[in-house]
């Protein structure tokens, strides 16, 4: 069975077939104060998508929640999101 990190990659894959994508396990910083049914609690996500053009950031972070919500219901607690477009990310 694929871990809750690769689950949510394959995910985001999926629905933004990003250039680049940094998913971080952050959970044993937190570790004293959180319990979860899964085998992780915060997440650091670095994505990098075409879809994102034309959105703002919190309609960024509200796409990727939306996708994101099943595992907020079974215990995810914290997601800090880093969303660009290809020409935020080059620069360009």
């Amino acid at each position: 069975m694929p871990s809750t990190k690769d689950t949510i990659a394959s995910l985001l894959l999926e629905s933004f077939t990003p250039e680049k994508l940094e998913i971080r396990d952050d959970s044993a910083k937190h570790t004293e104060h959180i319990e979860t049914e899964l085998d992780i609690s915060h997440l650091s996500i670095f994505i990098v998508s075409k879809k994102f053009e034309g959105l703002s950031l919190v309609n960024r972070q509200r796409a990727i929640n939306k996708i994101l919500q099943p595992f907020f219901d079974k215990g995810l607690h914290a997601v800090q999101l880093n969303t660009k477009t290809p020409k935020e990310y080059h620069g360009k």
